[in-house]
């Protein structure tokens, strides 16, 4: 395609035999945007990804208004286009790599319909408590309204939940709070049972542990590194953006016990990617900070923390109470957007430098990535994915854990308010009228369950402020997997 436009990648489509020959069922679309300069045009149905230039969208434009397609992101227009390029992109449609198929609904139903054993994966929410006392805590500064150590019994009976349930090899157990190791005896019990019981059953299962830093010690390091527990470690970034709402619950800022930890970390796994599963999903471990209102430029935030050393590193948007005084508005996503650009940038002047870093949301797997199914099922919220509260009961999530109307059952009995779990199956961004013609469906699954619960009052309607931070985001990925991809 004119302006040096290259095909990146084919979203692998999982689909049962007798569906394939069916019509799609929804509407071809493509998605044209532009970052610093480049124009990049995203097949929706296949995230097949173009950088386009003018000739290219002109002709783009011409063939949704001839063919009845959508073409996001810019206006059909009625000008004439006969050239090479409207030759060019109409050859690339007609071989179905522009306004391509869209098996969105069958991999929706597909879903749905599929047998359920049980979860792949559990959150366990070990430790109802917490030695900080951040501002912005979802979970009541870790205390979920009561505060609670998960007892050993109900560790156990989670674990035989797992693997007795899921019918595959491999599955997986994260470990949250709170604070997880405030029950450090009940997570390295756990640990232990799991890897035993999963043993016996020939299967293997993957650990995480999403910690604030600040109670790590080389001890505790060298039993994750013995079990190949992935960390997740909580970091904002520069020392005055941290301390402003991560406190100490004896007082005074966190900052320097949880940067020593984020390093220990860092230090003892460095560049280790995980092969083979060594470390779980996590690839090792990630650096996840949170930017709120108070720092719009957290772009510096991602720089403080790559040049410290830390070289995977996550950063999200603060999901707090409008009256908050550091919570997000509509009005901020001019800045966001441009720290994005500047934070794509940065990522790609280390790539070419030989001296790159992980920044988790720019790392999209679009090729050899998730199914189709997978990605209308998203986080699998509820189906594949549960958390466990200390009591034993089960919830969607662990942002879910005490929130009235979402218990799905607990260890014991196992799911029994089957039509909670079967409102979770039957969200997906299919079902969903925000996101059934939204051009990102399919990269962000339909955003996050709890959000929508939270702004909303319903897992249907996702948290939009949300979703137009994720589509600006999402945007800058592509721009940089396009770039990356080329060489550039």
């Amino acid at each position: 395609m004119r302006g040096g436009g290259i095909i990146i990648s084919n979203l692998t489509i999982v689909m049962a035999e007798a569906e394939k020959e069916r019509s799609a069922f929804m509407n071809p679309q493509v998605h044209v945007f532009a970052i610093n300069g480049t124009s990049i045009a995203l097949d929706v149905g296949s995230s097949n990804l173009f950088v386009v230039d003018e000739e290219a969208v002109r002709a783009l434009r011409v063939l949704a208004q001839e063919r009845g397609y959508e073409l996001d992101g810019t206006s059909p227009g009625k000008e004439h286009c006969d050239g090479a390029a409207y030759q060019e992109v109409r050859e690339l449609v007609d071989r179905g790599w522009l306004f391509s198929a869209d098996h969105g609904v069958e991999a929706a139903r597909m879903f749905r319909g599929r047998p359920w054993h049980g979860p792949r994966a559990l959150c366990f929410n070990i430790a109802h408590a917490c030695n900080m006392n951040c501002a912005y805590c979802f979970a009541s500064a870790g205390t979920y309204r009561a505060p609670a150590i998960m007892p050993l019994e109900v560790a156990e009976r989670a674990v035989d939940f797992l693997i007795e349930g899921w019918p595959g090899k491999r599955c997986e157990i994260d470990f949250f709070g709170g604070e997880p190791l405030l029950a450090w005896d009940t997570m390295v019990h756990t640990i232990v049972y799991a890897e035993e019981r999963a043993a016996r059953r020939g299967k293997r299962i993957r650990f995480t542990c999403t910690t604030n830093g600040t109670l790590l010690t080389e001890e505790k390091l060298q039993f994750f590194d013995d079990h190949r527990v992935a960390l997740v470690v909580s970091l904002d970034g520069r020392p005055e953006v941290h301390d402003a709402l991560r406190c100490l619950r004896e007082g005074g800022g966190s900052y320097a016990r949880a940067l020593r930890g984020a390093q220990m970390v860092a230090m003892r796994r460095g560049g280790k990617e995980g092969a083979n599963g060594e470390y779980g999903s996590m690839g090792g471990y990630y650096v996840r900070g949170t930017y709120t209102a108070r720092n719009l430029d957290f772009y510096e935030d991602v720089k403080h923390l790559v040049q410290l050393g830390l070289n995977k590193v996550s950063l999200e948007p603060v999901v707090a109470d409008r009256k908050a005084p550091y919570s997000i508005e509509k009005r901020h996503l001019p800045a966001i957007a441009a720290q994005y650009d500047r934070l794509a940038e940065f990522y790609l002047e280390r790539w070419r430098s030989g001296s790159p870093f992980r920044y988790f949301h720019f790392e999209l797997k679009l090729r050899d990535g998730p199914c189709l199914m997978k990605r209308v099922a998203g986080c699998g919220a509820g189906v594949d994915y549960m958390a466990v509260a200390p009591d034993g009961t089960l919830w969607p999530c662990h942002q879910f854990d005490g929130r009235e109307g979402y218990q799905l059952g607990d260890v014991w009995q196992g799911i029994t308010r089957k039509e909670v779990q079967d409102a979770f199956r039957h969200a997906t961004p299919i079902d969903k009228n925000a996101c059934r013609t939204c051009w990102a469906r399919y990269l962000c699954g339909g955003g996050c369950h709890a959000n929508a619960a939270q702004f909303n009052d319903s897992i249907f309607q996702p948290w939009e402020l949300g979703c137009e931070i994720q589509k600006i985001r999402l945007e800058r990925a592509l721009y940089v997997q396009t770039m990356m991809k080329q060489g550039k």
